[in-house]
């Protein structure tokens, strides 16, 4: 763990230590910036290479914009999805660099516990898009994954799901919404915006080889 904030001084000392001891680190994530500062420390010391793999939005939403959506309508994912939600985490994981790991498992973790849900877009009886409901903080909620099957893009399934979603946290009491959305995706990014997210910081995923 690096700490962040402050000067890059106070990660330099831990930097230092973990080397001195022969750690390997194969890669930072977090801010962007911090991230990018701890990384290319250590490659320039260990003779290798910083290389930047995810580049992640953060985004806080604290009011779903007023605007005519898809129709359909929202619901709790119920047992009789399971089979179909893992097949969508399959599909999810082979664009998000396996973001879920074992998509399974993340159909457990959505089913158990007392915050974490997994919710489904419904047109017509038919699942379209599903969004999941997930980190918790005093004062908002972590909304992801948000995945749509090829098949149903691009009628904006994702963005009503997402916008029903928001509004029933921020009805509850939440003071806002936040998400991390890779930016090299333009599309979710977008829809994102088209909610009423706005970009608020930027993390990274650096591995150092």
């Amino acid at each position: 763990v690096i700490p962040t904030g402050g000067p890059f001084a106070y990660r330099e000392v831990l930097l230092a230590d973990l080397l001195a001891r022969g750690v390997d680190i194969p890669g930072f994530t977090g801010l962007a910036h911090e991230a990018a500062q701890a990384a290319d420390w250590w490659a320039e010391r260990t003779g290798k290479t910083a290389k930047v793999v995810t580049r992640l939005g953060i985004y806080r939403l604290t009011e779903v914009s007023d605007r005519t959506r898809a129709r359909g309508g929202m619901r709790l994912a119920t047992a009789d999805d399971r089979d179909m939600v893992i097949e969508w985490f399959e599909d999810f994981n082979t664009v998000t660099n396996g973001a879920l790991r074992d998509p399974a498992e993340a159909w457990d973790s959505f089913n158990q516990g007392d915050f974490r849900r997994l919710y489904m877009w419904d047109v017509d009886g038919v699942a379209r898009s599903l969004a999941g409901l997930s980190g918790q903080t005093p004062n908002g909620r972590r909304i992801g994954p948000v995945y749509t099957p090829p098949a149903a893009r691009r009628r904006g399934y994702a963005e009503a799901l997402v916008a029903a979603l928001c509004n029933s946290i921020l009805a509850e009491g939440a003071r806002f919404c936040f998400l991390y959305t890779d930016l090299d995706f333009p599309t979710s990014n977008h829809v994102y915006r088209d909610v009423g997210f706005e970009q608020v910081g930027e993390a990274a995923e650096i591995v150092v080889t």
